[in-house]
């Protein structure tokens, strides 16, 4: 019992000692800027259609539509590139972390940790655009009629400010508004854990720039093969983290299901995560500022 008490306090400041490096770091402004970004191209202009139209917004569907755009959603991904490029930090105070801890706590920690910013990443985003469009929004489980109207009455006006600012109808056809919103909130936590899976591991093999063309090329592969319409995009990570690009409203098809698209993630990320456990053995530990 000794023993797990004392490897669940390892691990936890693990995940402590990420976290005080995360909120001290120039990237807290990084984020910031991507709310602004949201509030901007997404929230104001949906806040500014609906009061136009007279319709009221499902509490979710703001945060439902903005992870599901075609280009505000990149943000998400950029997001997680920018928080986790430089994780965990390479040098001596960590490697001597590594030492005290134990290599397999210093990866549970991490893991941990990467799964606690890229939730509270994801629920923040929800949460502000609960607080921005609380006023003009209900929140029982139905779609709206901003939804349901908007590309068939309301073109025009929705042609002003982007397509992108109503829910694609191969989404509302398929699910319930909370169901999609689950189902959205854990295909980006993934995204967010698979990409810091492949930094983590990057900074085990000491290739600390091959954590980031992967993730780069990983991103924009799955972001051009979607242009392309091509069902290549189904092995990025990117194209099976976005929900609507899993159906077509044409006879309610269905391209992928969601269920294949989480067992994508989680076999991926067992992956990763076995090898890392497997090599972070056989790596010798190397004390240096300049890793």
């Amino acid at each position: 019992m000794r023993i797990k008490k004392t490897r669940k306090h390892k691990i936890w400041n693990i995940i402590r000692l990420n976290w005080v490096e995360f909120v001290r770091s120039p990237k807290i402004y990084l984020i910031i800027f991507s709310y602004i970004c949201i509030t901007e191209r997404i929230l104001l202009p949906m806040l500014h259609l609906s009061n136009t139209i007279g319709e009221s917004l499902n509490i979710v569907e703001p945060f439902i539509a903005f992870c599901n755009s075609k280009w505000e959603a990149l943000l998400i991904p950029l997001t997680f590139l920018v928080i986790f490029c430089d994780y965990p930090k390479s040098n001596s105070h960590y490697t001597f972390t590594i030492i005290r801890c134990g290599r397999t706590n210093w990866i549970w920690g991490n893991c941990l940790f990467a799964i606690l910013i890229s939730a509270a990443y994801i629920s923040s985003i929800f949460v502000m655009s609960l607080i921005i469009c609380q006023k003009q929004s209900f929140i029982f489980n139905g779609w709206s009629l901003y939804t349901r109207k908007m590309k068939y009455y309301y073109n025009t006006q929705l042609m002003s400010v982007g397509e992108d600012k109503v829910l694609d109808a191969g989404l509302y056809t398929h699910y319930r508004p909370y169901e999609a919103f689950g189902y959205t909130i854990l295909l980006n936590v993934l995204l967010g854990l698979t990409i810091s899976s492949i930094f983590l591991l990057s900074n085990v093999l000491q290739k600390h720039n091959l954590g980031m063309v992967l993730n780069i090329a990983l991103l924009v592969g799955g972001w051009i093969t979607n242009q392309s319409l091509s069902n290549i995009m189904w092995i990025f990570p990117y194209a099976n983290s976005k929900l609507g690009w899993h159906y077509k409203y044409i006879l309610q098809e269905t391209l992928l299901t969601d269920g294949y698209s989480i067992a994508y993630f989680a076999l991926l990320i067992l992956f990763l995560y076995g090898f890392l456990f497997w090599k972070v053995r056989k790596v010798p530990i190397y004390v240096s500022d300049n890793l």
